[in-house]
């Protein structure tokens, strides 16, 4: 992982000559009327250098830019000879060694380097050699077969700054060698000298950990935990806001945001989102403010919120318009987003297209997980569009892309996106590996045992923080007693002595006993208190900590069986594709329909706070928007919803969610004439505490004359009669008048229910 900020740094401490007063990099034109009007000194070789400057530090790789760098340093390297200033003989080939090494040419680089540390040692300049061996260091390559060069060097810097007692120099050189360990994969190595720098700097009290920070972020980030990843974003904010350090906020900011966004927690992504776009206007850092519009609309549409997304883009594209290719990219991306989820497919195809094309165009200048993450969004469209042969094209291209290039959230999304593909196009041995697939990555990642690692993470924060308050009020108090400890000793200095003046002293002296006598006494009696109340207190945290554990596994069960039954509804729609009986495909996705009402019931107790109830208006509205989807109604039918807030235990929600799905399919099914609209009406009420009713009715033609349900051969119907009166021990009755009303009355137990 690249640190920018460290690269910057070696750039600007090597060329800070190569800036204008203002801090301005001047143009080649403009230093070059400079250089003809200025006399041959040392004016003029700071200039030469200047310009050499600009050609390295010139975006883009362009070897003819860097064959005219050289140029400008040669001239300023003869000129510092014939003036006789071996400081600006130095700094020339200092810039050519960096040069050179930026054109991969390791051995002439390295010679230059060394050219001006033989110089500094025979100087006995250790100070001067030190920084040259740093710079060195930020010079060579961070390509495998270099590392250990690039090692090297900042260890010889290292050591010369111990030499010379300058401790923060070689804390931040050993922090630079964590670094390229952290780039060799040496991970544990890298993590354990990582945590050696941070304790170092609370030693010498440097306040800046969260550059430190960042780089172990990183590191766990690439071990895969995300755990450590978390705790150590939340710990780089922490420093940088404690430090008013806010001159990488744009980064840290959208760094933590990125990992909420990756973990499923929207909310406090847009959060650090937020916090993030004025630092980016501040810093002019105008591709990062893009980059965050595009991350904050794609959040906003994750919360089922297009059209306020689709405002919040227009209004900030209209305040700051997109400058480069690579902006209007990512706004393409983030307006095809807004009109897919709008429905309004021909635009977004459109923009997500022209996205394809500028990241086609501005290829060199693209970031791998960038230009992968394009290819996404364009799979992930036409997927939702059913344009699977198109989908295929794009998700090959990732699937063929190296692992480390594509976060874990964002494979699992494309292994699953596969296996629809698959699944549309018969390839049903592949469909089920990548659905393997996207299954393992998924659980990796946000199965129940990660969210509690990432809630202890956060508790840990918390707790952390209020720990250093309280150490900061025990000083205090620490404080006032010592105060109040001189002055009572003061006083009873004063009372000795006038019991002695007054003779008195054999009393005091029996009154002291006394009271010593009546203190040992009680702080005998306080101990035993005291060790009463941490018996009691171990007893309630080690009785919380089971109620906790056994909480968890039950909401691992829940979530374990509705993947399992998400996974018997794959197989019985891939299976429905080998069906020409339309009888048996009926059956086949009837019973899809049962087993996602079931499905949907454990989804809402994994999530749920109330154990093994469930909210039912909650219920009901997700329920009865699957069957309109999967029925593809669309508006022809209005369902009408007047639930109550009922809370219903898992045994009477399982029957009642089978008789839903039954009632509502057969009023879709068969309620209306074909090209009629209708009106299907759910209303479940608790009259009073034990018994409640539940109404499905429709506007429909009604049930046929002398329909008796009793004498139904139908499945539905006698699953239907065999809830009710068996699961439910309730009451039903069907009223045929304007359409058709199923009324079902039951008990509930108010103990089990909330009502």
């Amino acid at each position: 992982m690249v640190r920018y900020w460290f690269l910057l740094t070696f750039l600007f401490v090597i060329t800070n000559i190569a800036f204008s007063q203002d801090g301005s990099l001047n143009t080649p034109k403009v230093l070059l009327a400079k250089i003809a009007k200025t006399p041959q000194d040392t004016n003029r070789v700071k200039l030469l250098i200047r310009l050499g400057s600009y050609y390295v530090l010139k975006p883009g790789y362009f070897k003819t830019d860097k064959d005219s760098a050289l140029a400008c340093f040669d001239e300023a390297h003869d000129l510092s000879v014939a003036i006789h200033s071996k400081k600006w003989e130095n700094e020339t080939y200092l810039q050519k060694g960096y040069c050179y090494l930026q054109l991969d040419d390791e051995v002439r680089g390295s010679e230059y380097f060394m050219k001006v540390i033989d110089f500094y040692r025979k100087e006995n300049s250790k100070l001067d050699e030190a920084r040259v061996w740093e710079k060195f260091g930020y010079g060579v390559s961070r390509k495998p077969a270099l590392l250990e060069k690039k090692i090297y060097c900042y260890q010889q810097a290292r050591r010369l700054f111990r030499e010379l007692h300058n401790g923060l120099n070689e804390i931040e050189d050993f922090k630079n060698i964590a670094d390229a360990h952290m780039v060799e994969g040496r991970y544990d190595l890298a993590e354990r000298e990582l945590l050696q720098v941070i304790s170092q700097y609370k030693v010498a009290n440097y306040k800046n950990l969260h550059y430190t920070y960042d780089l172990l972020a990183s590191l766990n980030r690439m071990k895969g935990d995300l755990h450590q990843e978390l705790f150590y974003k939340m710990e780089v904010v922490s420093s940088m806001e404690s430090t008013r350090d806010f001159s990488h906020a744009t980064y840290f900011y959208y760094n933590l945001a990125t990992t909420y966004y990756d973990l499923g927690l929207y909310e406090k992504s847009i959060a650090y989102y937020y916090k993030a776009l004025p630092f980016s206007i501040k810093e002019k850092n105008y591709n990062r403010f893009y980059e965050l519009l595009r991350d904050i609309v794609q959040a906003l549409i994750l919360q089922n919120k297009p059209k306020q997304a689709l405002q919040f883009l227009k209004v900030k594209t209209i305040a700051v318009p997109p400058a480069n290719l690579k902006q209007k990219e990512w706004m393409d991306a983030a307006f095809g987003s807004c009109y897919k989820e709008l429905k309004m497919y021909t635009k977004a195809e459109i923009y997500y297209l022209d996205m394809i094309r500028l990241a086609e165009v501005d290829y060199k200048n693209q970031g791998f997980e960038d230009y992968y993450h394009n290819y996404s969004i364009v799979g992930n469209f036409f997927v939702a569009t059913g344009q699977y042969k198109k989908a295929d094209y794009y998700l090959s291209k990732l699937l063929n892309a190296s692992p480390l290039l594509i976060r874990p959230s964002v494979m699992s999304q494309i292994q699953l996106l596969q296996f629809k593909v698959d699944s549309a196009l018969g390839r049903w041995v592949s469909a089920i590996k990548h659905f393997e697939l996207h299954k393992k990555l998924n659980d990796s990642l946000f199965n129940a045992t990660n969210k509690k690692l990432i809630d202890e993470v956060q508790l840990r924060y918390a707790s952390e923080k209020k720990d250093e308050d309280i150490q900061l009020q025990a000083k205090n108090i620490q404080l006032l007693t010592k105060q109040s400890q001189l002055e009572q000793n003061q006083v009873d200095r004063t009372r000795a002595i006038k019991n002695v003046i007054l003779g008195a002293f054999v009393m005091s002296m029996l009154l002291l006993v006394l009271i010593i006598n009546r203190y040992r006494l009680k702080q005998r009696s306080i101990v035993m208190l005291e060790e009463k109340q941490t018996e009691i207190t171990r007893k309630n945290v080690s009785l919380q900590q089971l109620a906790m554990d056994n909480e968890w596994l039950v909401k691992e069960v829940h979530h374990r069986v509705k993947n399992n039954l998400h996974i018997i509804i794959s197989l019985l729609q891939s299976q429905s594709a080998f069906l020409k009986d339309q009888v048996a495909l009926d059956a086949v996705l009837d019973s899809q329909h049962r087993i996602h009402a079931i499905s949907l019931i454990h989804q809402k107790l994994y999530k749920a706070e109330l154990g093994t109830t469930i909210y039912m208006p909650e219920y009901i509205g997700e329920l009865t928007e699957y069957l309109r989807q999967s029925f593809g109604v669309g508006q022809k039918v209005v369902f009408s919803q007047r639930v109550e807030p009922l809370y219903l235990d898992i045994a009477i929600a399982v029957p009642l969610g089978l008789i839903l799905n039954e009632v509502i399919t057969n009023s879709i099914k068969y309620a209306f004439y074909p090209g009629q609209d209708g009106k299907i009406t759910i209303t479940l009420t608790c009259p009073d505490n034990h018994i409640a009713r539940l109404v499905i009715a429709d506007d429909g033609r009604g049930l046929p004359s002398g329909f008796v349900i009793e004498q139904s051969n139908s499945f539905g119907m006698t699953l239907v009669r065999g809830l009710v009166e068996n699961d439910l021990g309730g009451s039903y009755q069907i009223v045929n008048d304007f359409g058709t009303a199923f009324l079902i009355d039951f008990e509930i137990n108010p103990l089990a229910s909330s009502c």
